[in-house]
């Protein structure tokens, strides 16, 4: 049987267990029953939504491969985003320290990473006082003796903080962002807490000044992260669909229309000032017996489900309101 979620809370971490080993799904993406603000579009009746309209009831469904289901269910760092250098070294076993007034990474659900899937975790090992900079990078064509610099000869914290902000090459002139120093970093500084040359040159022949414009001070904390491999995202997707995978078989003709129409783009959907035809009641029933993957508000039945059907898997979001389940 279905655990009832409280009013304001869905499920958010999810135990899969295996024959070899116990893996931990924190799913995100949950919806609260207040935020559930899906549109579809096309015309009116069941099985189409008004463009801009609600609705009563939802039922999209597709087709999804078992690494289909692992991006459902994880999130996917790739070589292109902030977290790959992160991943990367964790993917080869070390625990990375990073510090940061905020984790840079979230850990509430596994991660996957250049084809595999991982558990990380992060514990805080330390914290200090330091200063949140803004700084702004701004044209500069004419610079007066001894006050410009070359990146290249800036103090290496000074290089790292600008990389880190994305600000290597002096192309982002016009642009503000805020910096992060801890008090030892800014006793190696030449760039805060005032620089001691405006004006930073790159190997490219760009230059731009650099302004301090405001700085608070804050709390930064050393976040250390671990990660632990679970297997391939495709091993990783076939053990979520052996433990919530259904099968949904023995349809009537009126419930296979309404499967037919859900797996189009739009999905069937049952409009605000419509009631739930008999059909959609009963297949509806089919689902009050399993376990969403990952469950959408305060519905008892509303969530994400892995439906099997004329053999094809199916992501499937079930969405019914509450309201209409008792009339």
């Amino acid at each position: 049987m279905r655990r009832s979620p409280s009013t304001n809370q869905c499920t958010r971490r999810l135990l899969l267990t295996t024959s070899t080993s116990a893996i931990l799904l924190g799913l995100a993406g949950c919806i609260g029953a207040s935020q559930s603000t899906d549109k579809q579009g096309g015309g009116g009746g069941h099985g189409q939504a008004g463009e801009g309209h609600g609705y009563t009831a939802k039922l999209q469904m597709q087709a999804v491969s078992n690494t289909d289901i692992t991006q459902h269910v994880t999130m996917t760092v790739t070589q292109a985003t902030n977290h790959a250098d992160l991943l990367s070294r964790l993917s080869q076993n070390e625990s990375v320290s990073i510090t940061a007034a905020s984790p840079p990474l979230q850990t509430d659900r596994p991660i996957s990473y250049d084809g595999t899937v991982y558990n990380v975790s992060r514990e805080i090992t330390d914290h200090s006082p330091a200063t949140r900079y803004t700084i702004a990078l701004t044209e500069s064509t004419v610079t007066a003796k001894g006050e410009s610099v070359q990146f290249s000869s800036l103090p290496a914290v000074d290089r790292q903080k600008l990389v880190q902000a994305g600000l290597s090459d002096g192309n982002a002139v016009g642009v503000a962002t805020t910096i992060e120093y801890t008090d030892e970093e800014r006793s190696e500084s030449d760039l805060v807490p005032s620089p001691t040359h405006p004006v930073i040159e790159w190997s490219s022949g760009n230059q731009a000044r650099i302004e301090i414009r405001d700085h608070i001070s804050i709390t930064v904390y050393t976040y250390k992260y671990s990660a632990s491999e679970v297997g391939s995202v495709s091993a990783y997707g076939k053990t979520v669909l052996d433990q919530y995978g259904f099968s949904l078989t023995g349809l009537s003709s009126d419930e296979e229309q309404i499967v037919a129409q859900a797996r189009k783009g739009a999905g069937y959907v049952v409009e605000n000032d419509q009631s739930l035809p008999s059909a959609f009641r009963s297949l509806v029933q089919r689902f009050e017996s399993e376990n969403a993957v990952q469950q959408i508000g305060a519905s008892d039945v509303s969530g994400d489900y892995l439906v099997m059907h004329q053999n094809e898997t199916y992501w499937t979001k079930l969405v019914v309101q509450q309201s209409a389940r008792k009339s």
